[in-house]
């Protein structure tokens, strides 16, 4: 039988009563830790009376020493700690770090001592980086109040209005070269991260223009109207903010272009320059991941001495370029996440891949286009046909009038969205201007500036493809951007089919790295799944939530109602098929362009009370526009 404690009476005075309440809280575990040791077990403590005569001691502490005091004592342990730490790391800012637990067992379980729950084969880590300059630069902040932290990861939310950051042109050059080349004067213009693959390789990248702007709502069309520079000077000598005031022809341009030991890059950056009717206003920033004996970007065809109007030779100033030794490649979304680094509050953003050859004016036409929506926050979008026939070797006019709408979708193996390709009905007439379409392609992408700054490239998506593309969908929908097939081609794409086939084939494709840093693919495309909605049914604790504030959601537009409309099923991961009949003879566009705001700030899917199913239900699914686009997925998957 187990004895009655006998209870002990308690004092009036605060601070006794309460050393005397957690005296008998000890006292009672200590009884009925005496009747469980008395009790036959093989399980038992190995020195009860060692917990006893600890009991013991707490008590005898308890009775002599108040509950404030020792509440004191215990809170100057923790000053003094919180100085020593403080004092030993004088020379970093804390920064939370997606990196691969290299403690992790091969069965993918976290290392000793963490929450498996959270870790898996990844790790959200505070690291501490030293070495890192100690200026002023390091703790500045951006436009708008925000402490940039020194690797942006986190911003310390602001107080402080939204404000667009000056903007100038032409924008002084950053000239950065993968961590090697020295630092330039304006030290305020790069920073550090650590590589998505190698927690051991810091490299300096330049800063992000300014943190989004949507502030979790919908950007304000007095603010979108401050983005955007023009050629030349307004009243006051300034060259941003002008808004529509801007002439269109005086109207910057920036181009985001990745490659990957790529021979045509050079060909496409000529193509940029020397078929734009206003060379004068684009600027372009290359990311050139290549092998000292693979082709430079920046190294013009012909010497400048023999051909002065390459666009190396003619516009380098223009032409930003970041040189990445491909070793450290680790899949075209990081490389793109660089490249928006360089962004700069230009008017209008475009992002091209390396092997696109552009048509006479382009500049001047995808402006009209975009124009002609009335959409502020209009993006076109569409996967460029093959440029076998298309562009007259003379005029360099388009020839082929055929053209590509993103409205097909379907889940696969690793359950999340990959696009498919369709080519628009010939009864849509091209005079009818750009129409709305569900989806975005990295491939080609042209919208106002500050699609740049509030849908910046995902840092922790090493070796995720088709995951870029409903990832910006998805995000870019939720911060109340609208998707557009253009309505005509202003470029092409070399594809590896026909007389291009060979030589396209034998450009080596950034998948030779995933050897070396992709065991982290899965928790990577689990992270970019459950951030952007499409693994709703996942526990918060199970993804890494690194880069959260940079590269989720936005508050505008819920997911919810992307996938209503669309026929997605996010938990269930199926959908509904043949979307394109609803999209690509204009239906979708007609329904839904109605409701575009009076101040052309995106469409109000509040209004649309619209749930697509597929018209086709019991019939085979058409497969006429992904025979004849075959090949071009192939290819862009291999590039």
């Amino acid at each position: 039988m187990i004895s009655t404690p006998t209870r002990r009476p308690r004092t009036p005075n605060a601070a006794n009563s309460g050393s005397a309440i957690l005296s008998d809280i000890l006292e009672r575990a200590s009884l009925q830790y005496d009747a469980m040791i008395s009790t036959p077990t093989s399980r038992r403590p190995r020195s009860p009376n060692a917990a006893n005569n600890g009991a013991a001691i707490l008590r005898d502490i308890l009775e002599h020493v108040s509950l404030l005091k020792l509440l004191g004592f215990m809170f100057a342990l923790f000053s003094l700690a919180m100085v020593a730490t403080l004092i030993a790391m004088p020379d970093y800012e804390p920064h939370i770090n997606f990196i691969r637990n290299r403690h992790a067992g091969s069965g993918g379980g976290a290392s000793a001592g963490t929450d498996s729950r959270y870790l898996g084969t990844s790790a959200l880590t505070r690291r501490s980086i030293r070495g890192l300059p100690n200026d002023s630069s390091d703790r500045q902040r951006d436009a708008n109040g925000n402490v940039m932290d020194l690797l942006t990861i986190r911003y310390t939310p602001a107080v402080f209005p939204i404000v667009v950051p000056p903007s100038t042109w032409p924008v002084p050059r950053i000239d950065l070269n993968d961590g090697h080349r020295t630092y330039p004067s304006q030290s305020s213009e790069y920073e550090y991260i650590i590589h998505p693959g190698d927690d051991d390789y810091k490299m300096t990248v330049p800063r992000f223009w300014t943190r989004p702007l949507h502030n979790q709502s919908l950007m304000e069309r007095d603010l979108a109207m401050k983005i955007g520079t023009c050629t030349s000077p307004g009243e006051g000598g300034n060259h941003g903010g002008r808004g529509k005031g801007c002439p269109p022809d005086e109207r910057t341009i920036f181009v985001a272009l990745a490659s990957y030991r790529d021979y045509q890059c050079r060909e496409t950056l000529d193509s940029i320059f020397a078929r734009a009717k206003h060379p004068e206003r684009i600027r372009v920033a290359v990311v050139d991941q290549r092998d000292p004996e693979d082709v430079s970007c920046v190294v013009p065809i012909k010497p400048c001495n023999r051909d002065g109007n390459q666009a190396v030779c003619k516009h380098g100033n223009q032409i930003e370029t970041y040189e990445m030794d491909r070793n450290y490649a680790v899949g075209p979304t990081f490389a793109r996440h660089i490249a928006y680094r360089y962004y700069r509050g230009e008017y209008y953003a475009m992002q091209v891949d390396a092997q696109t050859t552009f048509v006479q004016d382009w500049d001047e036409n995808i402006i009209s286009q975009h124009e002609a929506t009335g959409n502020e926050m209009a993006v076109l979008s569409h996967l460029p046909m093959d440029i076998a026939g298309s562009i007259d070797a003379k005029t360099g006019r388009a020839l082929e009038m055929e053209r590509t709408v993103m409205c097909e979708t379907h889940y696969i193996s690793d359950n999340y969205l990959e696009n498919e390709l369709w080519i628009l009905k010939e009864d849509v007439s091209r005079e009818r201007g750009p129409i709305l379409q569900p989806f975005w392609s990295a491939a080609f992408s042209f919208a106002r500036g500050h699609f740049a700054i509030n849908v910046p490239y995902d840092q922790y998506m090493s070796f995720l493809f088709s995951e870029e593309e409903i990832s910006i969908a998805l995000r870019g929908f939720s911060v109340g951007y609208d998707y557009y097939a253009p309505s005509s081609n202003v470029c092409f794409h070399t594809y590896a089919k026909g007389e291009n086939e060979k030589v396209r084939k034998a450009v080596p494709l950034f998948w030779e790295n995933e050897e070396k840093y992709g065991d982290d693919v899965d928790n990577a495309r689990t992270r970019v799944k459950c951030m952007i909605g499409l693994s709703p049914e996942k526990n918060v604790h199970v993804w890494n939530h690194v880069g959260r504030e940079l590269y989720g959601l936005g508050g505008a537009r819920k997911v919810t109602k992307f996938f209503e409309l669309y026929g997605i099923d996010p938990v269930n991961k199926v959908h509904e098929h043949n979307l394109c009949d609803f999209v690509d003879n204009g239906m979708m566009h007609d329904m839904f362009r109605q409701h575009l705001r009076a101040d052309g700030m995106g469409i109000d899917y509040g209004l649309i009370d619209y749930r697509f199913k597929d018209p086709r239900r019991n019939n085979s699914h058409n497969s006429v526009n992904e025979e004849k686009f075959g090949s071009e997925v192939e290819d862009e998957q291999r590039n």
